[in-house]
């Protein structure tokens, strides 16, 4: 009997450490997903297209999530103060308040208080709330059971995970349909973050040949640097670019620069 016992521990350990070994295969995958998709809204930005760095580089994957993760702040605040409010205002507020509806407003006003465009950072905002919606059900909740709310928070989650998971199971062949459009509007999401990361960006290194012109270095690519012309007082770059190599001694150094360039440059 207690061999049995042992076999059958030895059988639910393996199928965790399997479970365990394909969540991380699949994270990994959608965390170099996620960054393509950043790098490709990136560097389309400038036009680079093909003579971009194809591969993606521990750096490339901490830019993205840095810039993520700071547009996520807000949806997620919105997202568990929601939350509370349904759990505390009771059944009726869970059919008149939705967070994603919420979301879709709250982020057009917000962007207008601070004078941009009103759909800026929307769909960012509202794939991050649809992540949550769906991720909470993994959330343990038991540690907190001494705190007199997080129970209610807790049960609220989990009786509407049950309700999803019921649903999901119907779904059959659809749950392929909707895992593609879920991907599609990360991936688009993503590029569209990158893309106005780059807009953004201020911050630039630059090479002077001589009084009249300057280059700004956008990209380095297995040792080599691309550049293009810069014009400084109209704050814009053409799409013709440069590749220089990065090497340099100190008869012949490469110098860099740095510069600011306030609202970003423009590719024209």
């Amino acid at each position: 009997m207690n061999f049995q016992t042992q076999i059958d521990e030895n059988k639910k350990t393996t199928i965790t450490w399997k479970d365990a070994t394909i969540v991380v295969v699949l994270l990994t995958g959608l965390i170099y997903f996620i960054t393509y998709a950043f790098r490709q809204g990136f560097t389309n930005y400038y036009q680079l297209g093909e003579i971009a760095r194809n591969s993606i580089e521990p750096a490339d994957i901490s830019q993205a999530f840095t810039w993520i993760f700071t547009y996520m702040t807000g949806p997620v605040l919105i997202y568990f103060i929601l939350t509370a409010i349904l759990v505390i205002a009771g059944d009726v507020a869970i059919f008149l308040i939705n967070p994603i509806a919420i979301t879709v407003i709250v982020v057009p006003i917000f962007n207008i208080i601070n004078n941009r465009d009103s759909g800026e950072n929307l769909w960012q905002s509202v794939i991050v709330v649809i992540i949550l919606a769906v991720l909470k059900k993994l959330m343990e909740y038991e540690r907190f059971n001494h705190w007199p709310l997080l129970p209610k928070i807790r049960d609220y989650f989990i009786n509407d995970a049950r309700t999803i998971s019921k649903v999901w199971k119907r779904l059959a062949y659809l749950k392929f349909m909707i895992l593609s459009l879920i991907l599609l509007l990360i991936f688009l999401a993503s590029y569209d973050l990158g893309n106005k990361v780059a807009k953004d960006k201020e911050s630039y290194l630059i090479i002077n040949k001589d009084k009249n012109t300057t280059y700004v270095v956008l990209e380095e690519n297995e040792g080599n640097l691309i550049i293009a012309r810069l014009n400084k007082k109209a704050k814009t770059i053409e799409p013709k670019y440069s590749i220089i190599e990065k090497k340099s001694n100190i008869k012949k150094p490469l110098i860099l620069e740095r510069i600011t360039v306030d609202g970003g440059l423009e590719v024209k």
